[in-house]
């Protein structure tokens, strides 16, 4: 980066040109404190040229690497490192490099950012968070070519008039439960003994909905051991006889109370006793939220949804706490997920007397990541 190469850059960007940075300027090598190849600090310069040149990215991760001889010697000496790129090179004739674009990044993104530093660090957390994660996608592509899986998102499981109008009358039976009601949908609650055929609708909508993400059961339906211990909060599409979404409630302390402390879907993912759930007086626990594919571009989809569940509060005051589990889809990297954990935890952590009897049974641990 000496003068006449920045001023030439900055010329080309000037005339329209597109510039291809790699901004650690140095050959990725092995990092034993992490246990893996990481790249080199990335140099500021970066930030500095799309700050003053108010240029467009376009983020860009090349999954490949180096031979293992090859990072073995570059930990005794640099300049081995360099007498082996010539070869590294030639090995890779015939191989496909997988690359990985993100969306484009318009410099208006980072005008609040007060340093070249800081830009060129969200630059680099934005190509690092395009890594794909190995194990999501051997797995979402299992998924995506299952013929369930397509069968269950083209169709929708309402297919016959008979079903229909059988639907219907359960509905009518369901009509003190309704919550919410608009011109195209209604939002009811119902204890899951009361669902009939709604059960099998709500299952199927659910299991459409995890799959899309990478997380269904591989089932026709996702009901589980717990539904039935729960309320069954629904968004109802009346002109296409469909389930939108839903919510699943449950009065923790009468569940606790006959089923026991392990008949909370908590419990499956957090440590915590009984004198947790007195501490939060009388919760409610909110779970296995979801959106039907075809729905989630609608915003009021899940506005309805949060209303129903408003209006249960409103007319249940005696409920005073809501908590429940969030899951983030593994079809995200390792690094995104630990991404968007930590910016939750940042931003909307609950009071440490709440966390403090609470412990989560697999916690996410991801090392290297690009903000430590």
């Amino acid at each position: 980066t000496n003068t006449s190469s920045i001023r030439e850059a900055h010329a080309h960007l000037a005339n329209g040109g597109t510039l291809l940075l790699f901004p650690a300027g140095k050959v990725a090598t092995y990092d034993f404190s992490r246990r893996k190849v990481r790249d080199h600090p990335w140099n500021r310069f970066a930030g500095s040229l799309l700050r003053k040149t108010g240029a467009s990215v376009l983020p860009v991760y090349v999954n490949a690497y180096n031979s293992r001889l090859f990072y073995a010697l570059s930990l005794l000496h640099p300049m081995l490192r360099t007498a082996m790129l010539p070869r590294e090179l030639a090995n890779k004739h015939r191989q496909r490099l997988q690359m990985i674009t993100g969306e484009l990044i318009q410099a208006r993104e980072f005008r609040h950012m007060g340093s070249d530093e800081s830009v060129t660090t969200s630059l680099r957390l934005a190509t690092e968070l395009l890594k794909p994660n190995g194990a999501a996608l051997k797995k979402s592509s299992r998924l995506q070519f299952s013929p369930l899986a397509s069968s269950l998102v083209d169709k929708p499981a309402s297919a016959s008039d008979a079903l229909r109008l059988q639907i219907q009358r359960q509905l009518l039976q369901l009509e003190k439960s309704r919550l919410v009601s608009t011109d195209t949908y209604d939002v009811y609650v119902a204890p899951f003994e009361q669902l009939g055929l709604l059960k099998d609708e709500i299952g199927v909508a659910r299991e459409a909905t995890f799959r899309a993400a990478g997380e269904g059961t591989g089932n026709s339906s996702d009901i589980d051991r717990f539904d039935p211990h729960y309320l069954h909060l629904f968004c109802w599409d009346k002109q296409h006889s469909r389930v939108v979404g839903g919510y699943r409630l449950g009065r923790v302390k009468e569940i606790v109370a006959k089923q026991g402390l392990d008949s909370l879907y908590a419990r499956t993912l957090y440590a915590f006793d009984e004198a947790y759930i007195e501490k939060l007086g009388n919760p409610l626990e909110l779970g296995r939220s979801f959106v039907h594919p075809d729905y989630q571009r609608k915003p009021a989809a899940l506005d309805l949804l949060w209303r129903g569940v408003g209006r249960y509060i409103a007319k249940h005051p005696e409920f005073n706490f809501l908590f429940g589990a969030v899951s983030i889809s593994n079809e995200h990297s390792d690094m995104a997920r630990a991404l968007i954990s930590e910016c939750m935890l940042e931003s909307f952590q609950a009071e440490q007397h709440y966390l403090q009897d609470v412990e989560p049974l697999a916690p996410l641990e991801v090392s290297g990541k690009a903000w430590d």
